[in-house]
């Protein structure tokens, strides 16, 4: 998938003035001005200029958080923690 697709779904959200939007997706352009601008804009101009709410996942590398989550201050960024309040360390396996 490629920033633009990502891009498209951010412009129907401030288009259709949601409130959050919850990504569980992580991108490996670390410096991709393309998708860190339309996160900008819906932070700051999305619903009527009041924003939209961001949230993203940290990723699963169990260390520095991940783009798209680092990339603003103003993002929700959500990780997981293992049965001992640490880190999850991904991927987890789990035998049926």
């Amino acid at each position: 998938v490629t920033a633009h697709i990502f891009s498209l779904g951010f412009e129907w959200a401030y288009n259709n003035e949601i409130d959050v939007i919850s990504n569980s997706w992580t991108f490996d352009q670390m410096h991709s001005t393309y998708i860190r601008v339309r996160i900008e804009k819906l932070l700051r101009d999305g619903r009527d200029g009041k924003g939209i709410v961001i949230v993203f996942a940290t990723g699963n590398a169990n260390h520095a958080v991940s783009f798209p989550a680092n990339c603003n201050d103003s993002i929700i960024a959500v990780g997981a923690i293992d049965i001992t309040t640490n880190r999850a360390n991904f991927p987890i396996m789990v035998k049926n």
